[in-house]
């Protein structure tokens, strides 16, 4: 019998939402009589937490970062991040959602759907199997939530370091970060220099900021233009329209190439031709590089969780942060100048790279229904 899956993401940047999509693709091939339903949070909660909890995230992180730096340090001592009074009163529309689709299993990609889930699940409102997945690489004490069937996370390491915050390590699988398969490649990078009107002879640098166009990009990119050196630069800016103008109106001198895209769906493709990867440190475009095998410079990382992610990474020699106070600009030569270095961090890239994390996650979260007896309906609905 087919069974009812709620994939629940929080659109405050693309990885929580990507990832869901990962693994809805997956439960599809390894279920395919299963239904199931994505949604964004944002879309079933009070407008006034809508405004709230993302828009001020957003300026926090933007305007603020410090703040947001200590907030992430200093979590609630209760647990979690809301009190369960106001998930309850922003969430109500989620609730109804929840009771008109009767679903199986709900999982979560963001923490706000996870701690959603299992307020319900606490107050009997649901009584299905809840699941949540860790996107970034950090332990951090927030996720502990004993109505939690399962965690999947980016590493055996994080599998540890969450296990010591309380959760019991039969709960938590290290599958990795779920994304595209796409990223698995296998890629022809002649044929896509030659797709994208790349140069085939020169340096090629990726540069992203995420799905956001956060971060200092526009000045990097202004420096190393400005050197004029054969290099052909590959900008992303994601769903920032205001950043994706200004770098459209800049002029390459001596033997530089411009090329800049908005928000694309074939970020792999650009990885796989790229000589370097400058990104922030997000937990999602970190995996995906990693996967492709490109050498990578985490720069910028939002305080809180992309500290964390950028150090994670660095430790294991899988990425490379500029040095303090060197300049993006001169990071980006640095390592352009140093083949064996790039050769080393793709080495370790690969040796990192999760395999098919979204497939594993699929595979487990099927078991885990299958093992669990239908959830009968809650007493009033």
């Amino acid at each position: 019998m087919g069974r009812r899956v709620l994939i629940v993401a929080m659109s405050v940047g693309g990885g929580h939402g990507k990832a869901g999509e990962a693994i809805a693709r997956a439960i599809a091939e390894r279920a395919p009589d299963w239904q199931v339903r994505s949604i964004d949070l944002r879309d079933h909660a009070a407008g006034w937490f809508r405004a709230l909890y993302v828009t001020g995230y957003l300026f926090i992180v933007r305007h603020v970062p410090w703040l947001w730096g200590w907030l992430y340090r200093h979590p609630p001592k209760r647990g979690g991040t809301l009190p369960p009074w106001l998930l309850r009163r922003a969430l109500r529309p989620f609730e109804r959602l929840v009771r008109e689709f009767q679903p199986h299993a709900i999982l979560a990609t963001q923490i706000t759907g996870s701690e959603a889930a299992a307020a319900l699940r606490a107050r009997g409102a649901y009584r299905g199997i809840t699941a949540t997945v860790v996107t970034d690489f950090d332990a951090h004490p927030s996720w502990r939530n004993g109505q939690i069937d399962g965690f999947f996370v980016p590493d055996e390491d994080l599998r540890s370091r969450l296990a010591a915050t309380g959760i019991p390590l039969e709960r938590l699988e290290a599958t990795g970060v779920p994304i595209d398969p796409a990223f698995e490649g296998p890629f022809d990078a002649t044929a896509l220099k030659e797709k994208h009107e790349i140069r085939p002879d020169v340096p090629v640098v990726l540069l992203m900021g995420g799905s956001l166009g956060l971060g200092p990009m526009e000045g990097a990119v202004r420096n190393l233009i400005a050197a004029g050196k054969p290099r052909d630069l590959l900008v992303v800016s994601g769903r920032n329209a205001a950043l994706r103008a200004r770098l459209e109106r800049l002029v390459p001198v001596g033997q530089t190439r411009l090329h800049v895209f908005g928000f694309v769906d074939y970020v792999a493709e650009l990885m796989a031709v790229s000589d370097l990867f400058v990104s922030k440190p997000g937990g999602l475009s970190m995996t995906e590089a990693v996967t492709v095998g490109v050498p990578t410079l985490a720069i910028a990382p939002l305080a809180g969780q992309e500290v964390a992610n950028a150090r994670h990474l660095a430790a294991r020699g899988v990425v490379d942060c500029p040095r303090p106070g060197e300049p993006l600009a001169a990071a980006v030569e640095r390592l352009l100048g140093d083949e064996a270095a790039r050769q080393r961090l793709a080495a370790a890239a690969r040796a990192y790279a999760p395999r098919s994390p979204a497939r594993r996650i699929a595979e487990r979260l099927v078991e885990l229904v299958e093992e669990k007896p239908p959830p009968s309906r809650p007493a009033g609905q």
